[in-house]
């Protein structure tokens, strides 16, 4: 068996290097392959070169090379020899345990991105637009290389940044095949996904570091699943076209990734028209790691209980494309946060998030989509609402906001498409006074310009039109120009 690896694999060399212009007698590889090839070499003639689709492994288990007519044969009687391309082929395989199959997906990507005013935290990773009042200071860099605010230092008006990344390069991998026996036939999926967007962890751009985006085990019946480990959250499944950075958080889109356990049912009603319910239990702190009582506990851990989370949803045909659905849906979620030392004017130690929202898709025309979200809530810092904040400190109270985003999604040819949207989160004024740095609003108009030119590249440029408005400070206005090129596989 070593000795018929070894053949092949130096056959194989043979064929990739062509290495076959040394006459037989002195090549002792050649020699050494013919057996096995089953090919003569009469002396002083040059081993041809060999074409790897010609070379076939026989019922004897011995390769050897078919001509020409040799192939019509096996052509004509439907017979289909392994050859040595699928061979190899074979080889390269990745072999996983059990008898599942093994899938590697992701992209390779580069942003450039240009600012006309400054972001926070950052031009990468835009939450808000910051004041330009002339009252308004910022500090020096803090422990995670973003600017200290507020600070000391006036900013500039209409100062421009410009940057660029590779972050949102992506690599993952599901597995699936495989089936619970001892669980009525489960089918069965992992999947592990990461990036390198861990901009708040590490600012320079050419030694971004891995996180983990998605990361899960999950068993479904039918149309009942239940998975264990880490996805996005169960609110707000969906998400604007653009801002891939950070999906429009904090300026009305909700939602992210946290560890949880999901139960997921999908009702077939027939006639593809579906009824889907969705409920799970939750980490809290996923986000905002907060400890309002300088206790040394993390204040969602503190309370014992995980945060809950529920969606249904109605999908049906579309009567106004020929393809597409439309779906509509209803969620909401609870959670708590608690500490040992009671807080702010209310002396409050137990603290509560809410949310009730909903999320829609209506194909209008075969090259024309409106979809978008709007929700009510309060202290939903950790779900990426309330621009940040979650509770006020000062006050010892939750702050309520609202929001939402909502976005028209033009096709008009295979190569091209815009989205054209827009976004708003709006907290109650009174209820962030007292605080550091009180939003009031932040509201953004945006145009996608998406490029699917072939072969798995996209090309991407993005326009963002940014206002956040504060009490006491005039409000902080920024446009951002994103410029990006991705290549998936």
């Amino acid at each position: 068996m070593p000795r018929d690896v070894l053949r092949f694999v130096l056959a194989f060399t043979l064929v990739a290097f062509n290495c076959s212009r040394s006459p037989a007698q002195d090549n002792p590889v050649a020699e050494f392959l013919a057996p096995a090839l089953r090919l003569t070499t009469p002396p002083q003639s040059s081993i041809p070169v060999i074409d790897e689709n010609r070379l076939f492994k026989g019922a004897d288990g011995q390769w050897r090379l078919i001509e020409d007519g040799d192939v019509a044969e096996e052509q004509k009687e439907g017979k289909t020899s392994p050859t040595l391309r699928d061979e190899i082929a074979k080889m390269l395989t990745v072999n996983v345990k059990g008898k599942g199959k093994l899938q590697i997906y992701g992209f390779g990507r580069g942003d450039a991105y240009w600012g006309t005013s400054k972001f926070s935290p950052s031009l990468e990773t835009p939450f808000f637009a910051l004041s330009e009042d002339a009252r308004f200071k910022t500090g020096p860099l803090n422990a995670n290389f973003l600017a200290t605010v507020p600070g000391t230092v006036p900013l500039h008006e209409d100062d421009s940044t410009f940057t660029m990344n590779a972050r949102l390069s992506r690599l993952g991998v599901v597995y699936t095949g495989e089936k619970a026996k001892w669980l009525c036939d489960a089918e069965l999926e992992a999947r592990v996904e990461m990036d390198f967007y861990n901009t708040l962890d590490n600012v320079i751009a050419s030694r971004a570091m891995p996180r983990i985006r998605l990361g899960y085990a999950k068993a479904t019946w039918g149309g009942f699943s239940v998975m264990l480990g880490q996805n996005w959250d169960i609110i707000s499944p969906l998400y604007p076209t653009i801002n891939d950075d950070v999906l429009m958080w904090n300026a009305g889109n909700l939602g992210d990734r946290r560890p949880q356990l999901r139960l997921n049912w999908d009702l077939d009603l027939g006639h593809d028209r579906h009824f889907i319910m969705t409920v799970g239990a939750l980490a809290t702190d996923s986000v905002g790691r907060t400890d309002f009582g300088n206790d040394g506990f993390f204040d969602g851990e503190d309370t014992g209980v995980p945060g809950f989370q529920g969606r249904m949803a109605i999908k049906n045909p579309s009567h106004l494309a020929h393809k597409g659905s439309n779906e509509i849906g209803v969620w909401g979620l609870w959670s708590a946060d608690a500490t040992n030392v009671p807080i702010g004017l209310s002396k409050r130690s137990h603290f509560t998030s809410y949310v009730v929202g909903a999320d829609w898709q209506f194909p209008l025309c075969d090259w024309l989509e409106l979809r978008g979200e709007a929700w009510y809530g309060r202290n939903l810092d950790d779900y990426r609402g309330g621009i940040a904040q979650g509770v006020n400190t000062f006050l010892g109270q939750e702050i309520r906001s609202s929001g939402g985003w909502s976005e028209f999604l033009i096709k008009p040819f295979e190569w091209y498409q815009l989205a054209l949207g827009a976004t708003i989160d709006d907290p109650v004024n009174r209820d962030v006074r007292g605080t550091a740095l009180p939003r009031v609003y932040n509201i953004t108009y945006y145009a996608g310009n998406r490029f699917p030119v072939g072969g798995g590249l996209t090309l991407g440029l993005d326009f963002e039109f940014w206002r956040t408005g504060y009490l006491g400070l005039e409000e902080g206005t920024a446009e951002r120009i994103k410029f990006w090129m991705m290549l998936s596989f």
